[in-house]
């Protein structure tokens, strides 16, 4: 049987909404499994008893707060996407740039907890449906603005670019040593590049490819 939820006073909401951002907060730095009782309720600035009050577990308050990590991610998705619909007659460069400006302007300790919420799922098959019910959700919202403009391999490009902003969101918290937004900003061109192709114009390419490899590998045997 489901427990009761329990119906709290604003000041109460205010301490659990501490305790939740505490939570997530530590969860990107130390990562889920080190989260302590006492080092989530000392960051939130409230007693300890305080967190078995509102959760009956650490694990409880993790899940929680790596959960809203996501609506977060959803948000931040949101108002990107606001940036393209809303651009109008506004050339595809900066388009491109204005998405890209809304994604690195999350923080690092957000991403660490939504990398934190993907690992959590790995191991938790209740937080996994919800992942993938995110992510696909997201790459659907993708696609629909790929084919509002006439792209012709919606689908597999949005799939390509979600993944693209989480390997971004990667690199930046492993402060891989790049240019995150001129990476982030070419990839998204040679997506978008890509979704206007056909069938036959992709095999075209990869005949060039497969040409062009066969010519270099020629080329160093008669070396």
């Amino acid at each position: 049987m489901t427990a009761p939820v329990k119906v709290h006073r604003a000041s109460a909401q205010r301490r659990r909404a501490a305790l939740l951002e505490a939570a997530a907060q530590l969860t990107a730095e130390v990562g889920a499994g080190a989260v302590t009782h006492r080092a989530v309720a000392a960051r939130a600035g409230v007693p300890l008893s305080t967190t078995s009050y509102f959760f009956s577990s650490i694990d409880e308050l993790v899940t929680e707060a790596l959960r809203l990590g996501a609506t977060a991610r959803v948000s931040d998705f949101d108002a990107a996407e606001r940036v393209a619909v809303l651009s109008v007659d506004t050339p595809t460069d900066l388009i491109i740039e204005a998405v890209v400006d809304e994604a690195l302007a999350c923080s690092l300790s957000a991403q660490g907890s939504h990398v934190e919420y993907y690992l959590a799922a790995g191991r938790d098959p209740a937080l996994r449906d919800e992942a993938s019910a995110t992510v696909e959700r997201l790459a659907d919202r993708v696609a629909l603005m790929l084919e509002r403009n006439g792209a012709e391999r919606a689908d597999d490009v949005a799939w390509a670019i979600t993944a693209l902003g989480d390997g971004t969101m990667l690199h930046r918290i492993a402060q891989v040593d790049t240019d995150h937004r001129e990476r982030l900003s070419n990839g998204l061109r040679m997506l978008l590049a890509a979704a206007m192709l056909r069938d036959d114009e992709v095999d075209e390419l990869l005949t060039r490819y497969e040409t062009g490899a066969a010519t270099r590998d020629g080329e160093a045997a008669s070396a």
